[in-house]
């Protein structure tokens, strides 16, 4: 199913990319991002793209409960 862009709660956009996430991940700065996204992100540098805390991408887990909202939202 498909759903208009403007609709789409921003919870679910991925701050790097600005698309619907499928893989959300939880960071140490706090803020949630595409799996992949953040993964590219952070080998190019090691810093929060938001917040510029430094951070590892192995400090991060799965947001669970968002993904299934997500898959529910889609």
């Amino acid at each position: 199913m498909s759903t208009p862009q403007n609709n789409i709660p921003n919870e679910y956009i991925c701050p790097i990319t600005l698309d619907i996430m499928r893989e959300p991940m939880v960071m140490p700065d706090g803020h949630t991002y595409e799996k992949e996204a953040i993964k590219k992100a952070l080998e190019l540098r090691p810093f929060s793209p938001l917040t510029k805390k430094s951070m590892k991408f192995s400090d991060g887990y799965i947001n669970y409960s968002l993904k299934s909202l997500i898959e529910t939202y889609i």
